[in-house]
């Protein structure tokens, strides 16, 4: 039958709870900043208020959203949100907490403009040369893979294009291979070989490998029971959260609760000046 649902102590889980609206209180408050921030950078300034928050002011280079740029990683978001913008201008776009907020003032606009062939006939030569070359060698390799029958036929093979055999430990939980680097097609390439089927391609992007299997091996009982033993810590991490969550929830609709929020007071003294 249904087991009874088990509750915790309040004070049992009082010094979670109290962490929890903590962070979510700073979330809060880095959502109100980011808010006012473009109204106090247009009064004072983007260096002045740099200054305020210990930051940094770094310029770009001219980007269209096409390829990452340093500093401010994939364009592509930013350069849809700048669209448009004038010289001055000043906005936020907000990011998750890994990336990062972008606090910008847009410095200069450039017309888009159809760029003559004479100036970009290299770069476009190249990128065509680029695109013919990966297709003949997935045609290569889709090819190659139908004649492939034992080790020795792929020695033969690699031996006679020039190609380098590189031994990979591939597992499904692994971020990056060496020698590979993030590829979960090569992953999922990888775990379909066997024995019987000792052969693979696996194509992402501008990479093309072929795959042969050589062995499965199983961990052994001390990683076993040592990833066993992760999994079960983050279950229960995963568990409390769930229930620092419902009981958030629980005394938020039960209590009658009033909370002070420093920042909000500010931002509206500031709004009624």
């Amino acid at each position: 039958g249904d087991q009874p649902e088990q509750k915790k102590p309040f004070a049992q889980v009082k010094a979670q709870i109290e962490q929890k609206l903590k962070t979510e209180r700073m979330e809060r408050r880095l959502e109100v900043e980011a808010e006012r921030l473009p109204d106090r950078i247009g009064k004072d300034g983007l260096d002045a208020v740099a200054k305020q928050f210990n930051a940094q002011v770094s310029e770009s280079g001219w980007f269209d959203g096409s390829k990452p740029e340093q500093g401010l990683g994939q364009t592509a978001e930013l350069y849809g949100k700048l669209r448009g913008r004038k010289t001055n201008d000043v906005g936020v776009l907000k990011r998750n907490p890994v990336q990062g907020h972008v606090v910008y003032q847009v410095k200069e606009v450039k017309t888009a403009y159809t760029r003559p062939l004479t100036e970009v006939a290299a770069a476009v030569k190249t990128r065509v040369a680029d695109e013919q070359r990966k297709a003949a060698a997935a045609a290569e390799a889709k090819q190659v893979l139908t004649r492939l029958k034992s080790a020795e036929d792929f020695s033969a093979y690699a031996k006679s294009r020039g190609l380098k055999i590189q031994n990979a430990k591939v597992t499904a939980v692994m971020q990056t291979i060496p020698g590979v680097g993030t590829d979960r097609e090569f992953q999922h390439a990888a775990f379909r070989l066997t024995e019987q089927a000792a052969f693979g391609l696996s194509i992402q992007g501008d990479k093309v490998h072929l795959l042969h299997f050589r062995k499965r091996t199983l961990l052994d009982p001390d990683k076993a029971a040592e990833r066993k033993q992760r999994i079960a810590q983050e279950l229960e991490q995963d568990w409390q959260n769930y229930f620092l969550d419902a009981e958030l929830k629980r005394l938020r609709g039960e209590l009658k609760v009033r909370i002070l929020i420093p920042e909000l007071l500010t931002a509206a003294a500031g709004a009624a000046k």
